[in-house]
Order: C-alpha cells, then sequence, then structure tokens
C-alpha cells in the first residue's frame, strides 16, 4: 500500500490559501498537500475534492477522478512429506488465508 502525495499546485501572491480535502474514504485535510494510502481490495475509482479559499471569501472547488490499483493477489502453501516423488520429495499446496488447501481462484 503506498501513500498518494495530493498537489494544490495553485498560488496567490496576495496570500494563503486555505484547503479542504475530501480524500473520500471519511478522510478530510486541510493540509496544502496531503498524503494518504488507501487501502483496497480490488481496484477502485474515487473522485477526490478540493475546496480551496482564499482570505477575503473567494472559494472554488475541484473534483479529480483517480484509481487505486489493487496490490498483487499472493497464497501460502502447505508442504507435506511425499516419498511417491522420492526419500526427500515434499508435495506443495496453496493455502488461502482462511487455510483451505487445494486450487485457488486468481491466484
Amino acid at each position: 500500500m503506498q501513500p498518494i502525495v495530493f498537489n494544490k499546485r495553485t498560488s496567490w501572491t496576495q496570500g494563503t490559501i486555505g484547503c479542504e480535502w475530501d480524500l473520500i474514504d471519511k478522510t478530510k485535510s486541510t493540509e496544502s498537500d496531503p498524503i494518504h494510502a488507501y487501502n483496497v481490495n480490488a481496484t477502485t475509482t474515487y473522485n477526490i475534492n478540493l475546496k480551496a479559499k482564499i482570505a477575503g471569501g473567494y472559494l472554488d472547488s475541484s473534483t479529480k477522478q483517480i484509481t487505486i490499483n489493487e496490490g498483487p493477489k499472493t497464497c501460502d502453501f502447505q508442504a507435506k512429506p511425499d516419498y511417491s516423488f522420492g526419500f526427500y520429495g515434499m508435495k506443495f499446496e496453496p493455502m488461502n488465508a482462511s487455510g483451505v488447501t487445494g486450487a485457488q481462484a486468481i491466484i
């Protein structure tokens, strides 16, 4: 899970710009360039919203779409001695996170 750095890329020579980021997954930030990591089990698309306010009352917002790709699928193996393959033979079977052995989908 790699964190994402969001960049405001806006400047105003006459003062500061206040930011309010809505990073969707119940996360909000008032930092100028927040860093956030998404924990996803499948590729997911989010609409990220930035509201920028300049001292004096001017408010604007922008929404951009980002796609977070799922991480690679992995599995564990259960190893058992299997002498049909030789004196030091081993049999390996894939095992999912629940401890079920055998063929696993999408691995």
